[in-house]
């Protein structure tokens, strides 16, 4: 019977270390590294037919690109776009592929779910050009409309600030 609290003690420790080996190696051997990406923006198009014209959008995204020269990630991110104005317009992306190749930015995706039922399905492209903390460009195509203005852009910064407080290097 003495010996149990010890037992006990050397079991616990011996979980901890194989839990940390664990976290260790799944962050030492990532097969496929990827990078994190925020994207909030505005953009419009006047000349839009109507009701299109008096949109000023609402673009917030997030996309995981694949580093390097590997293929698009399935299931890269989704985005939300909104009006303030024009409730109708609220519409959430899930995005299909999404790429950062030197400074130009491609995402494309489809609308899923729509205060506008006639907006569901509706095949989305977001691109423009990444230029420090700003996406200059920026263009948010949704079906035959195209709206342009520009974004703030954030390459995970914050994402791997956090990874680095969970698992140390």
């Amino acid at each position: 019977m003495r010996n149990k609290p010890r037992l006990l003690r050397a079991g616990i420790a011996f979980a901890a270390i194989s839990t940390f080996t664990a976290l260790s190696m799944r962050a030492d051997q990532d097969p496929q590294p990827v990078t994190e990406i925020y994207i909030h923006g505005m953009v419009w198009n006047t000349q839009a037919p109507v009701p299109a014209n008096d949109w000023l959008v609402r673009l917030d995204l997030r996309a995981v690109l694949p580093n390097g020269n590997q293929p698009s990630l399935p299931n890269p991110g989704f985005a939300t776009l909104g009006d303030d104005l024009h409730d109708l317009l609220g519409s959430d992306v899930t995005l299909s592929s999404a790429a950062l190749q030197g400074t130009q930015l491609t995402i494309t995706g489809t609308i899923t779910e729509s205060k506008t039922p006639a907006l569901i399905g509706l095949p989305v492209r977001i691109e423009g050009f990444a230029a420090g903390t700003a996406v200059r460009g920026l263009t948010v195509t949704t079906g035959n409309n195209a709206f342009t203005g520009a974004g703030m852009f954030d390459i995970g910064n914050i994402i791997e600030s956090m990874r680095k407080r969970v698992l140390p290097d």
